[in-house]
């Protein structure tokens, strides 16, 4: 009897944890299958696709900008660099982001990659987008959050096109996925060596608030969130130039 206790409680605990493994692969999957709400209906899109990103009367507007949407991850790098074999002799001088951020090694891949090419980067109000059926649809309640920070300021030119945007932020850390729930760690010196050398550059002349605003994100746990106020904004130089204000 007790032999066969054992086998029965060996066996729970195998298929338990087979079970916990197939569920957290596929919470991990489904990160990577990005649906974007739009003004009219959820669509599917690739995690880098050309906008045009307007503030909200459209009155002030940039075309054929590189839009990073979703939770930023290696597929975000791939498919940026998808995006730019077919449109590398566009002309393409401006990156904007919708993104509440992710992981922070991609992140700051992205940011590198940005400051090779000497790109600007931009929030704005407002994006339109052409989903896979060339079907025209505008993006709203737009945000740029988390690792997001760190690629908007990786650019010595930050345009801000309106003002009606999130831009939050919060120390950097990793969810641990369990399935049923997600555990968030902070590991605040990720935001030290990893986003510090997007900031601390000769090239920018906003360095040292830039820094301010680094110590600041050090400051909220990973499990929170700071939104960033119309002053922040101002005093963190986040932008260089507004459009559409």
């Amino acid at each position: 009897m007790k032999a066969y206790l054992k086998k029965v409680i060996l066996f729970c605990g195998i298929a338990g944890l087979a079970a916990a493994l197939i569920c957290t692969v596929y919470q991990d999957y489904k990160k990577e299958k990005l649906i974007v709400k739009t003004l009219h209906e959820d669509i599917h899109l690739p995690k880098a696709t050309i906008a045009k990103a307007c503030n909200r009367d459209e009155t002030y507007c940039l075309d054929n900008v590189v839009l990073i949407v979703g939770e930023i991850s290696d597929s975000t790098v791939s498919d940026v660099n998808k995006l730019l074999e077919t449109w590398r002799d566009k002309g393409i001088t401006t990156v904007c982001f919708d993104t509440q951020g992710g992981n922070v090694h991609d992140a700051s891949s992205l940011g590198q990659w940005i400051l090779k090419n000497g790109l600007s980067t931009c929030m704005a109000e407002t994006y339109f987008i052409k989903d896979k059926n060339e079907k025209p649809r505008q993006l709203i309640n737009t945000k740029c959050d988390s690792a997001c920070n760190y690629l908007l300021l990786a650019s010595n030119k930050r345009i801000a096109i309106g003002q009606s945007y999130k831009i939050a932020t919060h120390s950097a850390g990793v969810n641990v996925s369990l399935c049923i729930c997600n555990v968030p760690l902070s590991s605040g010196f990720m935001n030290s060596f990893i986003f510090k050398s997007l900031l601390d550059r000769k090239d920018n002349p906003d360095k040292d608030v830039h820094l301010e605003f680094l110590a600041l994100s050090k400051r909220v746990s990973f499990a929170d969130s700071y939104k960033l106020t119309l002053s922040d904004i101002q005093r963190f130089r986040i932008f260089t130039e507004t459009m559409g204000d």
